[in-house]
């Protein structure tokens, strides 16, 4: 386990971690400064911890402290900084190609998440019952993706419920609050996650109407299909952004007084 402390630094250009999956990337921005414009094969994060940026790609956005954008992998984009500032760039998978960067001479992973083990090697132990949920809930998704089964998709249905009612109340009320501390709550990463958690929770219950719907001779499987691959098109991509981005991150920015006591609410919720 390693911890990171933002900090504006004399070196531009600072790495923070590859662990394989992601490659995290601090910059230190002098008022002025211009990144022009360039791309990477990886989807990208841009956080600003501090200060204050214009990201250009294809529409400008302003950037202020504690907020964040995403952007999909291959397109131009370049940063202006209105003011001294820092700004953290998450590059999932590690980057093959990056015009800024130095290209990583290992292949990039060809799945979209690694193993439970490997994304604990990134997360504290005391985050670790956070990971192993979503391993479960992984597993019968990609279950469910092999086509429609009734026992499967009452499974996925009862699992997400459980997410939903346990593992994202775990989130909601301790580890982002405890997180929030240092990275704030209003705009970000916790803000993104908070806002997922609505959609992901809607689509559930879209799920929910249908599967209820199949079984009292409404509609057809068809509809509990497209309701399904609604869910899990949300559902799946932010497991993964929590495993191996908001974990990680959290794992080295709070301290270990913070993350005992995430550990220690989660387990008395737990009867642990």
């Amino acid at each position: 386990m390693k911890t990171f402390a933002f900090q504006f630094s004399d070196s531009f250009i600072k790495p923070l971690l590859d662990n394989g999956y992601s490659k995290v990337v601090q910059f230190s921005f002098p008022k002025g400064k211009v990144l022009e414009k360039h791309k990477t094969s990886s989807d990208i994060l841009v956080f600003v911890p501090q200060g204050n940026i214009r990201f250009q790609a294809v529409e400008e956005a302003v950037l202020k402290s504690g907020e964040m954008i995403s952007l999909e992998k291959n397109i131009e984009h370049s940063i202006t900084a209105l003011e001294d500032s820092i700004v953290v760039l998450v590059l999932t998978p590690s980057p093959s190609a990056h015009s800024i960067l130095k290209p990583q001479t290992a292949k990039p992973p060809t799945h979209e998440r690694m193993s439970t083990e490997h994304v604990k090697k990134a997360v504290s132990p005391q985050l670790w019952s956070f990971v192993e949920e979503h391993a479960e809930l992984l597993q019968i998704l990609d279950k469910a993706a092999e086509g429609y089964e009734a026992d499967t998709y009452a499974l996925v249905d009862r699992m997400v419920e459980e997410e939903l009612n346990k593992h994202f109340r775990y989130e909601e009320e301790y580890l982002f609050p405890a997180l929030g501390k240092y990275i704030g709550t209003t705009a970000g990463p916790i803000a993104v996650m908070l806002a997922e958690h609505k959609i992901i929770r809607d689509n559930h219950q879209q799920l929910q109407k249908k599967l209820q719907q199949l079984q009292n001779g409404q509609g057809d499987e068809t509809d509990v299909v497209q309701a399904y691959s609604a869910l899990e098109g949300v559902l799946r991509p932010h497991i993964i952004k929590e495993d191996n981005v908001l974990f990680p991150m959290a794992s080295g920015v709070m301290s270990e007084e913070d993350k005992d006591n995430v550990a220690r609410l989660v387990n008395e919720e737990k009867g642990e």
